[in-house]
């Protein structure tokens, strides 16, 4: 195989974990790659370590964004350098093992009609470096998704890509391989901070017609931190849901022809306007809580809906009551 890989490594104030991660590549089995690490405009040490590890390394092109662009973004900067003829990404927080992207390549070179694949991994809960599981065990897609099993033990998806990633998000960026034609006209959407690695997965489906694969085997470490956009807090859920909202609409605005798709999105847009109702609530912002709750009508009507109206009247009351005591006093 003599095929090059362009991996690409978005940092931001990532000084904890870059070096594992940039070690992770550098220590391949598979080496015709160039390493492609996008500075986001860290204010940390991020830049110091990097320029250390590629003194006098030609495989890897470190580059600084003049401002801070997000996830997307970076990304963005590094796939327009990229020359390999795959595409491979990797977070400046998470490892690969030696053997991922021989095993990636040796797929993708054997199967012609495949454009993209992804594998396991295990999740490393980061404050104790212990497992918790592997990807595929917390997923439904194993079982759900429609494939065929080659002799290789390879899953090629023969079912609507676009359908059964609105069901559940079940590709992580780090896992996946791509031939990096598919994305030449395809970028990530620099409008949202997050689901924006699902919105680029669906689009290279969508627009240049890939074809996808997985295997079973475990190839890298995702590790889950306690301030990632995993862990649920309010502050990280609001913005999440904005962001689910905004890129669910567009697609439902787009594919109004597909009425499969179009009733996935309805119940997802539902949801998410519903969620955010309570999230408002629970902030005590009973104009956005309402104005959710309004919005979650266009895709359904629920009794959930009227239990969420009644407690928002409720929680307007209890808040306006000692307003109005203390006035009065």
């Amino acid at each position: 195989m003599s095929v090059m890989v362009s991996v690409i490594i978005p940092a931001y104030n990532a000084q904890k974990y870059i070096a594992q991660s940039i070690n992770s590549v550098l220590q391949q089995t598979y080496q015709l790659f160039e390493l492609i690490i996008v500075d986001d405009y860290s204010t940390d040490n991020t830049n110091d370590i990097v320029t250390q590890l590629s003194h006098n390394n030609l495989k890897i092109n470190f580059i600084q964004n003049q401002r801070k662009k997000g996830p997307s973004g970076a990304r963005n900067t590094g796939l327009l350098r990229a020359e390999g003829q795959y595409i491979a990404f990797l977070d400046a927080d998470d490892m690969w093992h030696p053997e991922h992207l021989r095993k990636g390549i040796t797929y993708l070179e054997s199967y012609n009609n495949l454009d993209a694949i992804f594998f396991n991994f295990n999740i490393i809960d980061s404050a104790n470096k212990q497992p918790k599981k592997n990807w595929f065990a917390e997923r439904k897609f194993t079982t759900s998704l429609k494939t065929i099993t080659t002799e290789k033990n390879l899953h090629i998806i023969t079912e609507n890509m676009f359908h059964a990633l609105l069901d559940e998000s079940f590709i992580q960026l780090q896992s996946l391989m791509l031939r990096r034609r598919v994305c030449l006209n395809v970028v990530f959407n620099e409008e949202i901070m997050r689901a924006e690695d699902l919105d680029f997965i669906i689009r290279v489906y969508l627009e240049s017609k890939a074809r996808f694969a997985f295997s079973n085997t475990i190839t890298s470490d995702y590790y889950r931190h306690d301030n990632s956009l995993t862990t649920h807090s309010m502050e990280k859920i609001v913005p999440t849901l904005i962001d689910h909202i905004t890129l669910f609409r567009s697609y439902f605005v787009k594919h109004a022809d597909d009425k499969i798709a179009m009733h996935k999105l309805r119940n997802i847009l539902y949801d998410r306007h519903l969620n955010l109702s309570y999230c408002y609530r629970k902030q005590l912002d009973h104009y956005l809580a309402l104005l959710h709750l309004l919005k979650s009508v266009r895709y359904g009507v629920n009794l959930f809906q009227i239990k969420e109206l009644a407690k928002i009247l409720v929680s307007t009351v209890q808040s306006v009551v000692p307003v109005f005591k203390l006035a009065k006093f």
